[in-house]
C-alpha cells in the first residue's frame, strides 16, 4: 500500500511499498509534517526528566523503564544500547 511520508529537508514524497516505507523511516521520513514542529528531547534530557521517586519510571533492577523512554523520546531504544551508552545510569537510592 503506498503511503505519503514527509522529510523536512527534502519535503513529500510518495513510498510505493513497505519495505521502502521502513528504509525512509530509518532516513528521517514521517508520516505527519506536523512532527517537525516539535523539538525532539535529547536521550540525555529524558533520562534526566525520570522521576527517582516514580515506581513506574524504573525496573526492579533500578534501570530506565524502556516503555517510558519511547514515550518521552518518540522511539523505541534497547536495552543493550541502553547499558551500553549509560552503563550506571540507575535509580537513585531512597
Amino acid at each position: 500500500m503506498p503511503v505519503y511520508m514527509y522529510h523536512k529537508d527534502k519535503g513529500a514524497k510518495l513510498f510505493d511499498n513497505a519495505n521502502d516505507a521502513t528504509q525512509a523511516e530509518k532516513d528521517g521520513w514521517v508520516d505527519s509534517p506536523a512532527k517537525f514542529e516539535q523539538d525532539k528531547p535529547s536521550l540525555d534530557d529524558v533520562l534526566l526528566s525520570l522521576d527517582h521517586e516514580d515506581d513506574a519510571h524504573w525496573t526492579k533492577d533500578g534501570k530506565p523503564d524502556l516503555n517510558v523512554i519511547k514515550e518521552k523520546l518518540g522511539e523505541y531504544v534497547s536495552r543493550g544500547d541502553m547499558d551500553k551508552q549509560y552503563p550506571d545510569f540507575i535509580r537513585a537510592a531512597e
